[in-house]
């Protein structure tokens, strides 16, 4: 084998080590930074939903049973002070639709300021968890996205209807 074929196996090979470790979310964040540490679910795990926030979380409930199948985990609905080891959702200026989701060794935060962006958030959440049944550790990192365009939604219905798959 020549040394420039060998050369390019070995780079291919790096690269594909480097890319291995973004995790697989779709679509892909505007921004995501690894951090030191992990986010370790277990039983005492609760979910902590800040009191303006309710309503926009109960719209999404199917998310929050969905994080309780995947996790297998029964993620109770409470808030203490300090919020070790909690899923906390919170109010904040992001833009419509998007969010921040923050991970650390002790809790999950996120930010967001609608339904939508709440909706989103949880995809990414849900993407983030490991396949195996049982009590998931994610890395701790930093998640931030927002839609690029704010009607995405309202062209694909209308591209449908005009031609002829929805009416």
């Amino acid at each position: 084998m020549s040394s420039p074929r060998v050369l390019f196996l070995i780079f291919i090979f790096i690269c594909s080590l480097i890319r291995a470790q973004q995790p697989a979310i779709i679509p892909f964040p505007a921004e995501l930074t690894f951090e030191s540490g992990r986010f370790q679910f277990n039983e005492a795990t609760v979910l902590c939903i800040d009191p303006s926030m309710k309503a926009i979380s109960d719209s999404n409930r199917i998310f929050w049973e969905a994080l309780r199948k995947n996790t297998g985990l029964r993620l109770r609905e409470h808030c203490a002070a300090g919020g070790k080891n909690s899923i906390r959702v919170i109010r904040s200026a992001v833009p419509s639709g998007g969010y921040q989701l923050v991970f650390s060794s002790g809790s999950i935060n996120i930010s967001v300021s609608d339904a939508s962006g709440l909706h989103a958030a949880g995809q990414t959440l849900l993407q983030l968890l490991p396949e195996k049944t049982g009590a998931p550790v994610i890395p701790a990192l930093t998640v931030r996205d927002a839609p690029a365009f704010p009607y995405t939604d309202c062209i694909c219905i209308s591209l449908m209807t005009k031609a002829g798959g929805w009416k």
